[in-house]
């Protein structure tokens, strides 16, 4: 799961705390999303870098062993969400079928019970990339800002829209 909460526009695509952390190498499939993601991010007057931290995801069976890379929204007022997942879907095809199961896994009682009531999601589809985002309106300490965040990430690729 992508935490987008407390969102808040930057000027700057980086910060120097997660500039400090060496980090492994996302495959070219993850690289070639997070860069055209990053270049949505930037347009838009947000900041977005690989994260400093581990996170991972409440995800479908099928995506736990998808090879991944965490990357983040810069949030200044809450550095600790804006988490976005990227995930090595290795053709398009197979990155369909695991976008599918994000959505469906998010839309069952299971899936809805690992976020907020009021949470918002983005499962999208970039070629053989799977993105994956979400953020909580009562649990942001900014929800204008996230809302902003989330649609930029909402217009990237193919939607794969979750109902609840």
């Amino acid at each position: 799961m992508v935490t987008l909460a407390g969102c808040v526009p930057v000027t700057s695509g980086s910060s120097p705390a997660a500039a400090a952390v060496a980090q492994p190498s996302a495959p070219a499939v993850v690289a070639q999303a997070a860069g055209a993601l990053e270049a949505a991010y930037r347009q838009a007057d947000f900041g977005f870098i690989q994260a400093s931290r581990p996170y991972r995801p409440s995800e479908p069976p099928e995506l736990i062993s998808v090879p991944r890379t965490v990357y983040q929204v810069v949030l200044p007022k809450d550095p600790g969400a804006g988490y976005v997942v990227i995930y090595d879907g290795t053709d398009p095809a197979k990155a369909q079928g695991l976008a599918t199961s994000m959505q469906r896994y998010l839309e069952s009682g299971f899936g809805e019970t690992n976020f907020p009531t009021d949470a918002q999601f983005a499962v999208q589809l970039y070629g053989s990339a799977v993105v994956f985002g979400w953020y909580s309106p009562g649990a942001s300490s900014d929800p204008a800002a996230a809302a902003a965040a989330l649609a930029v990430l909402r217009a990237f690729g193919q939607a794969f829209p979750v109902v609840r």
